[in-house]
């Protein structure tokens, strides 16, 4: 499932480290 880390990587670009936070 790379679409997990594709999130986690755009949420990170954008600054959104509540999405990170949420897919850990």
């Amino acid at each position: 499932m790379w679409d997990d880390s594709a999130s986690a990587f755009s949420a990170s670009h954008t600054g959104n480290a509540s999405k990170i936070t949420n897919l850990a």
